[in-house]
């Protein structure tokens, strides 16, 4: 997908999981998240994570001892804020850190 096809399903997407725009709220500078609080940002990384297709689907039930349920091809895994929280950083790393370490040309 290219560019403003790309972004323009990740708004919509991203809309779908209640989740602003990348970026919302820019003031200037580099703004990582659109969200202020653990649970905003928890649900932006799973939104990141299905826009590079790494998960299949996620839902949040915020009435469940474990809120997040994330969809992969082995099933539904369901997590807590915090377990979430750790699922999405050694998800992230695993996809990218090969790429930040990839020799220069």
């Amino acid at each position: 997908m290219s560019g403003k096809g790309r972004w323009a399903w990740f708004a919509a997407d991203s809309a779908r999981h209640g989740v602003s725009a990348p970026c919302a709220g820019y003031r200037g500078g580099m703004v990582m998240w659109a969200s202020d609080n653990r649970a905003g940002k928890v649900r932006e990384g799973l939104t990141l994570l299905l826009s590079q297709g790494l998960i299949d689907d996620f839902e949040i039930r915020p009435e469940d001892d474990h809120p997040y349920r994330v969809t992969m091809p082995v099933g539904v895994i369901p997590l807590t804020e915090h377990q979430a929280a750790h699922f999405l950083l050694g998800a992230v790393t695993a996809r990218f850190g090969p790429l930040s370490r990839a020799p220069s040309a």
